[in-house]
């Protein structure tokens, strides 16, 4: 969903390249706060939803704190996710992909 333009972000383009780019590995550096975590927990699910999984995906952050956030916001997304039709199944699946 795109947000009126008087609210987006100065680096709102930057930002939707890195959710929606699915060929290719991306590297986001910003500042703490800046909202890292949430865009990569939209990447990493429409990645899942693209390519039906997330078993082979590498995410990688600086430390255990900010990896262990990152698993718990990607778990909650799945959580969030409806249990019929065709997100169902990918719930399923997702669901036990995360260690």
């Amino acid at each position: 969903m795109r947000m009126p333009e008087a609210t987006r972000p100065a680096d709102a383009v930057a930002r939707e390249m890195i959710v929606s780019e699915v060929s290719r590995s991306v590297s986001v550096e910003a500042s703490a706060g800046t909202g890292k975590t949430f865009l990569m927990t939209d990447r990493v699910m429409r990645l899942a939803r693209h390519f039906g999984g997330i078993d082979r995906m590498a995410v990688l952050t600086f430390g255990e704190a900010a990896a262990a956030e990152l698993r718990r916001r990607i778990r909650s997304r799945i959580a969030a996710m409806p249990d019929e039709g065709g997100d169902g199944e990918l719930k399923r699946r997702l669901s036990g992909q995360i260690p």
